[in-house]
């Protein structure tokens, strides 16, 4: 495609977006008159061609009309969109790109209404995906995630070899264990602290404070430093957060309060998940 003919596949891409010239102009600083202009044959300047690309979310290629049909050459340039990203948007970047994954369940519908699902009146929607070689589920607003789980005998293996799921959960249904989780989950992790502190914010005693540490270390969720105080050795420790606990409740919580609400939703597993 020319680039004297780009503004018809702007029109073409703001049309399926169901976006507005006003909006568009807003978006990359510009008047309504200069889409206008643009939508009627004139040509962007090329500074803008960037913002426009990322307002309709497309490559520079897909802006010029160009269709990526090339697997290798799609890595490529999701590899280059993430790389260009700053740090703080790379996480949004990241799950849109999930949602064009799950958008091919939903027959490419979900990307046309993700923008209406993100209203607070919404109940909580899902996309899924369940095969004999694996299952995805995302969540799309309220508590977003997106999980991607290939799945084989020797996975199945490794899950359970040699592994106390059982004893796991006791400790996680000791509230007192569990409201210490919560109360470190929420404070910086690179502070060291000692028993004092457990007892001073969750009404424990030194005893029971004690305890706690001794079964989150054994999870290797506390770390353990010996220093030397007042001609004694004493311990402090470092919380060292792992991002499973958090995806621990997300799930727990899809347990407790199932949805039913499916915008997109693939079954054709016949495999049980376990066996």
């Amino acid at each position: 495609m020319a680039l004297e003919t780009i503004g018809a596949q702007i029109a073409k891409l703001r049309k399926e977006k169901g976006a507005t010239q006003e909006e568009l102009a807003k978006f990359v600083q510009v008047s309504p008159q200069a889409v206008s202009k643009w939508e009627n044959g004139g040509v962007p300047d090329t500074e803008l061609l960037p913002k426009i690309a990322d307002y309709f979310e497309v490559s520079l290629d897909e802006l010029f009309g160009r269709t990526l049909t090339d697997y290798k050459n799609l890595e490529t340039a999701i590899l280059n969109r993430l790389l260009s990203c700053e740090t703080d948007e790379m996480i949004g970047v990241m799950f849109r790109l999930c949602l064009a994954v799950q958008n091919a369940v939903s027959g490419g519908t979900l990307m046309k209404n993700y923008e209406e699902m993100l209203h607070p009146d919404v109940n909580r929607m899902y996309s899924a995906m369940q095969t004999d070689n694996g299952f995805t589920q995302m969540a799309i607003n309220h508590l977003p995630y997106f999980i991607i789980v290939p799945d084989d005998a020797k996975n199945q293996d490794l899950l359970f070899d040699k592994v106390d799921f059982v004893a796991f959960f006791e400790l996680l249904s000791d509230r007192k264990t569990f409201d210490a989780l919560l109360f470190l989950y929420k404070r910086p992790s690179n502070k060291a602290f000692t028993p004092n502190l457990l007892v001073k914010n969750l009404s424990v005693s030194y005893e029971e404070a004690c305890d706690i540490i001794k079964s989150l270390h054994k999870y290797n969720i506390l770390s353990v430093t010996q220093i030397e105080m007042d001609d004694e050795t004493q311990e402090i420790y470092t919380f060292e957060p792992n991002p499973a606990f958090p995806c621990l409740l997300l799930f727990a919580y899809e347990m407790i309060k199932p949805s039913k609400g499916y915008f997109g939703y693939y079954a054709n597993r016949r495999r049980p998940y376990f066996g």
